[in-house]
C-alpha cells in the first residue's frame, strides 16, 4: 500500500503523487530454510511490486502484537529496547519444523486526492469500492481512509513436517495456507484461505508474487465462496501472498473507509532467494 506515516491527532496528511502508489509491507527472514540454533534476523520491508525499497525499524508505537508460533510454543517478539532498530528482531529457532512469525500493526490514516484514491482502488482490484463511491457521489471527493496490517512469514528448520505454517492466529483479516507452502514443488498449486472476522471472505482479489534472481512474477486470483484461491508454483524463490479488504468506516469520525492488509511470505526451493543484497 502506501508508505507508512505516523498519525498526528486531528491532522491528516494529503499524500503526494510519489507516495500515492500502492505499497506493501511484509516481514521477511534473512534465511527461510535453516538449521536449528542459527540466528535469523527478521526484517520489515515496504515496497511496490515486492521490491524491498525501504527497510523499516521496529516501532513500539505501531506494533500491536509480534510473536512466533513454533513446535516450542509461542514466543513474544515485542521488545521495547529495539524501538527504531533494524532488523525488527532476531530469532534463534531451536527445534525442527515450521516457525510462523506474525506481526499486527496499529491503525494509520491517510487522505488521497480523488484521482489518486480512485487509481489506488483500481490498482488493488477494489472495483466494488469504486462502485460504492460512485453510488454515494464521492468519486470526485478526497478519499479518507484508516488502515492496518497483518503480516506473516514462515521459516523452515530442518525437514520435520508439522502444521504450524497454517495456524489461525485470530487476525481480523487472515491468510492461512491449506498445505505447507514451503514443501510445494514446481507445477503444484498452493491454496490459501482468506477470512475476515473469522468468516470466509469471498470474491476478493488475492495476489501472489514470486521474486527470484532479481525478477518478480505476479499471479492474481479471486477467492471462492469458501474464501479460497490457489496459485501455481512456477519456480523457486521467495513468495508473498497478499490482499487488501476495504469497507465503510463507521467507528471513527472523519474517516470514510477502513482497509485491512494481509501478507504471507515463504520460500520455495533448497536455497530460496532472501532479501535483496
Amino acid at each position: 500500500m502506501l508508505k507508512n506515516r505516523q498519525w498526528i491527532p486531528w491532522v491528516l496528511l494529503l499524500v503526494t503523487s510519489s507516495a500515492a502508489r500502492a505499497h506493501d509491507y511484509w516481514i521477511q527472514p534473512d534465511a527461510l530454510q535453516l538449521t536449528a540454533g542459527a540466528d535469523v534476523p527478521i526484517r520489515l520491508f515496504v515496497g511496490d511490486g515486492f521490491d524491498p525499497e525501504i527497510e523499516r525499524g521496529y516501532s513500539k508505537k505501531m506494533t500491536v502484537r509480534f510473536r512466533m508460533v513454533s513446535p516450542d510454543g509461542q514466543t513474544n517478539l515485542m521488545q521495547a529496547d529495539r524501538n527504531g532498530k533494524k532488523p525488527v528482531t532476531v530469532i534463534t529457532p531451536k527445534t525442527s519444523g515450521t516457525h510462523l512469525i506474525a506481526m499486527q500493526r496499529d491503525w494509520s490514516r491517510i487522505e488521497l486526492e480523488p484521482k489518486k484514491f480512485n487509481s489506488y482502488l483500481e490498482h488493488e482490484g477494489l472495483q466494488n469500492i469504486v462502485q460504492k463511491r460512485k453510488e454515494l457521489g464521492e468519486l470526485e471527493m478526497v478519499g479518507k481512509e484508516r488502515y492496518r496490517r497483518y503480516l506473516k512469514s514462515t521459516v523452515r528448520v530442518g525437514q520435520t513436517a508439522d502444521t504450524h505454517y497454517g495456524r489461525t492466529l485470530g487476525h481480523r483479516l487472515e491468510l492461512v495456507p491449506q498445505a505447507d507452502p514451503t514443501l510445494a514443488e514446481p507445477g503444484e498449486t498452493v491454496a490459501f484461505r482468506v477470512t475476515f472476522e473469522g468468516k470466509p471472505l469471498q470474491h476478493v482479489q488475492l495476489f501472489a508474487l514470486r521474486r527470484h534472481q532479481q525478477k518478480t512474477t505476479r499471479q492474481q486470483q479471486t477467492t471462492s465462496a469458501g474464501g479460497i484461491a490457489g496459485f501455481q508454483i512456477n519456480g523457486p524463490g521467495i513468495w508473498m501472498v497478499r490482499l487488501v479488504h476495504m469497507q465503510r468506516c463507521t467507528e471513527e469520525p472523519g474517516m470514510d473507509w477502513e482497509s485491512f492488509w494481509a501478507s504471507y511470505t515463504f520460500g520455495i526451493g533448497p536455497d530460496p532467494q532472501g532479501r535483496r543484497k
